[in-house]
């Protein structure tokens, strides 16, 4: 075979691609997209904007696969099959409702009325290869389209052939999602991490319909976001030009958006923060569109994005006071009466419980609230010493330091922003009394995180956005107080309501750096108001500065597609470079020596531990999430394993240190996390050592003390020992039958070979024990012992 055609197949299997299934899911989206464009249809919709066609195609799209997947998960009753039967009936049923003679023609019209979709939508794309387009007035134009259509060609690219390795989606989202198909439901289960049950779900149950219809992995769920990109996209364009935007000024708010580092990055995860942004922006479309026209059908789709939204991710109720000012200040734009308000908002209020209501009534049942167990909430808003105002002071001022971070800004500005950034950390460094008690600890290993690369879960607006967006608001206000310009009043109401999200968010929620992407949700808005700024100016050289602030976050998306340390282009290309793939491999590697062949298996891990790639690793083996005080009261995971007849128990070796029984243990690459399984009839256990202090690395235990072993069968056991300090190290080893000293010179090995008993336990004693502050910079391995394994049997055959 040609070893590039290998290199692609074996792509297509790391991910979890096959043909077959990907055929079940194009059918399954064309059925999808007849059902909503008849829905449409029979509404009664009607647009000439190709923005606003694709926009209320996507939120009803949307709507059908979170709905009936929704029911289905209530029924118990939730894979692939189901889904994809129950939109054929849907969509074998729809001509049935019609007052047609004909069943056939009926259907002839859902078809047709698809073909139009399509073409109203694709029309602006088609026009750009016509001659006409390229003629001058419209050559710009074309150029922003072209732009844009190659910036998400790569984004797409990389969201389909790049393996699903953002850390929250693999400790808990991506794990849930598994679950839920293997019990084919979407309730709570008992889980060491709560997030797996309390989350919002709306943008998982579109990364379950995509990823059903594979065997094993997780394909293609970072085409949810990727979706959620579009909509955002299509949102600022049609926000754009109800709010007077020429053509022109409305692709470059969406190349704006596409520029921004913390929404570039996000095109190509599994995160929710873009899916959230695109409905809701969707949304806002059609709140805006129905306090014109007064339709319900607008009513019914603003519904539709919000509860989407809503169901989605929490941090949209941050958003509730920037809705209500939206709402004011729209409906004073349009004069819409107040009467045909009230309604609308029923028609939506009703619609959004429908989409987005299930988890947090679930929620409400299990604990009491709507939104998590009490004590998580509290922890988010209530961690603070001091007045709410300081605490909400020192918050924007963490915010607006992360605006400057190196890797969100071009390079040509960087001697400014790194200048601004550095100041506004010394100011952070340097506070007496912080706002909460965790601050200057997170904010220590904030500084670490973002320069350790570009990530979706550090990156920013970028300085330029911001100040152009901030600009554009405050233009506006003041343009507002002198003209009162019609359309001014909806760009003030926009800034104003994103003020105020900033605001909440800053005074209620305990900062950490990981939650600037939840801004995320902000960004159609700064686009409108970046452009806003840009529109106002009215200076010779308008559209140079325009060029040139667009070719700016051209850029940006460019160097966000290549350098993502998890999803970039260089991650696609080979994925063991990718920050985070060391934690998808710790964890294949031990799923890897299970073989092939159907297990029951334990996982007992605790909460920030990586389960999703144990879940669908093969598509034999069933896996229950098991609690680790439930464990705990067996005594030993021999027990445990005979009691409830797992095959295999998954833990890490800190939970089960001296009291693992008769089992025999297999290791991770990084021996971080282990399985254990009872021993076959006649089979020997082998013996399993366990560090009591310090975490492995690379296959060298990091010691201070001690390590503890168990198994034992009058064994010996090998300890390959190493001391990486610039100082000698003596060292004391012991077992129930024997004693070793010995001592190391800097960065000498030595092999010890020690004998224990029945059930034995080895202790291993350094002096000193850790590596002193003054001397640790001299070595460039600061571990207090390296210790490596090589563990026999009495025969001397290694296990």
């Amino acid at each position: 075979m040609d070893p590039s055609l290998y290199s692609f197949v074996n792509r297509f299997e790391l991910l979890g691609l096959e043909f077959l299934p990907l055929l079940f899911l194009f059918v399954d989206c064309f059925l999808i997209l007849n059902i909503s464009v008849y829905l449409l249809r029979q509404a009664g919709f009607e647009s000439r904007e190709a923005a606003e066609t694709f926009l209320a195609g996507g939120l009803v799209f949307l709507g059908c696969i979170v709905l009936t997947a929704t029911v289905l998960g209530g029924l118990g009753v939730l894979s692939w099959q189901t889904l994809f039967t129950l939109h054929i009936l849907i969509w074998l049923g729809l001509p049935l409702v019609q007052q047609r003679r004909s069943y056939l023609q009926a259907h002839q019209d859902l078809l047709e009325g698809s073909r139009r979709y399509l073409r109203t939508m694709l029309s602006p794309l088609i026009g750009i290869f016509r001659a006409a387009s390229w003629v001058r007035g419209k050559r710009l134009e074309s150029v922003l389209t072209v732009t844009i259509l190659m910036t998400l060609f790569c984004f797409v690219i990389l969201a389909v052939f790049t393996l699903p390795l953002n850390y929250d989606s693999n400790t808990y989202r991506l794990s849930r999602i598994a679950y839920w198909l293997q019990e084919r439901n979407i309730y709570h289960f008992m889980t060491n991490d709560p997030r797996q049950s309390f989350m919002a779900q709306n943008a998982d149950l579109v990364m379950l319909w995509l990823t059903s219809f594979f065997r094993k992995g997780f394909p293609l769920v970072s085409l949810a976001q990727f979706f959620g990109g579009l909509l955002s996209s299509a949102a600022v364009y049609a926000l754009s030009r109800a709010l007077g935007f020429t053509r022109l000024w409305s692709l470059g708010a969406v190349i704006t958006l596409l520029g921004m580092p913390n929404v570039a990055t996000q095109f190509f995860t599994s995160q929710t923060d873009l899916f959230t942004a695109g409905c809701l922006a969707a949304g806002l479309v059609f709140l805006l569109r129905a306090l014109n026209a007064d339709r319900q059908l607008d009513w019914s789709l603003f519904g539709t994005g919000l509860g989407l939204a809503v169901g989605a991710k929490g941090t949209v109720f941050y958003w509730g006071p920037g809705l209500l000012v939206l709402l004011l200040g729209w409906a004073l734009m349009q004069r819409t009466p107040w009467k045909k308000v009230l309604k609308g908002i029923v028609i939506a209020a009703i619609l959004a419980l429908l989409l987005g209501g299930f988890n947090y009534a679930q929620n409400y049942i299990s604990y009491g609230n709507p939104f998590a167990p009490a004590d998580r909430v509290e922890e988010a808003h209530s961690s603070f010493s001091g007045s709410r105002l300081h605490y909400g002071f020192l918050n924007s001022v963490a915010y607006i330091w992360q605006v400057f971070e190196p890797n969100s800004n071009v390079p040509v500005l960087r001697p400014l922003t790194d200048r601004i950034f550095k100041r506004l950390q010394v100011f952070l460094l340097a506070l007496q009394n912080p706002h909460f008690p965790a601050f200057p600890r997170d904010f220590q290993i904030a500084t670490q995180w973002i320069q350790s690369g570009l990530s979706e879960d550090h990156a920013s607006f970028g300085f330029l956005v911001f100040l152009l967006a901030m600009g554009g608001g405050l233009m506006s206000i003041a343009l507002l107080i002198r003209s009162r310009h019609t359309e001014t009043i909806g760009t003030v109401a926009i800034f104003i309501s994103t003020v105020l999200f900033l605001a909440v968010f800053a005074f209620l929620q305990a900062w950490t750096v990981h939650k600037y992407r939840y801004f995320v949700l902000l960004a159609p808005f700064l686009s409108v108001l970046s452009m806003s700024a840009l529109v106002k100016l009215r200076m010779k050289g308008q559209k140079i500065m325009l060029l040139l602030f667009l070719s700016s976050q051209a850029f940006m998306a460019g160097h966000v597609a290549v350098h993502s340390r998890h999803h970039g282009l260089l991650a696609m290309m080979n994925p063991q470079a990718a920050a985070n793939y060391a934690f998808w491999d710790e964890c294949t590697s031990l799923m890897r020596k299970t073989g092939n062949k159907s297990l029951h298996i334990a996982i007992v891990l605790r909460p920030d531990s990586w389960l999703a790639p144990y879940f669908r690793s093969s598509s034999n083996h069933h896996i229950s999430p098991v609690l680790l005080s439930t464990l705990r009261q067996y005594g030993t995971a021999e027990a445990f394993l005979a009691a409830n007849r797992y095959d295999l128990l998954i833990t890490d070796p800190g939970t089960v240190a001296g009291r693992l029984g008769r089992v025999r243990s297999y290791f991770s690459t990084k021996h971080s996390q282990m399985g254990v399984r009872l021993t076959d009839v006649n089979e020997t256990p082998n013996p399993v050592i366990l560090p009591i202090t310090g975490p492995y690395s690379d296959g060298w235990t990091m010691l201070n003390t001690s390590l503890g072993a168990e198994n034992w069968i009058d064994g010996t056991v090998v300890l390959n020992l190493k001391n990486p300090t610039p100082f000698l190290r003596r060292i004391i080893i012991s077992s129930a039958i024997e004693t070793k000293r010995l001592t190391l010179k800097p960065q000498q090995r030595e092999a010890v070979i020690i004998r224990g008993d029945v059930v034995d336990t080895i202790t291993l004693e350094a002096s000193p024990a850790f590596v002193p502050a003054e001397v640790s910079h001299q070595s460039p391995d600061r571990r207090a012992l390296g210790v490596q394994l090589d563990l026999y049997t009495d025969e001397g055959s290694p296990t």
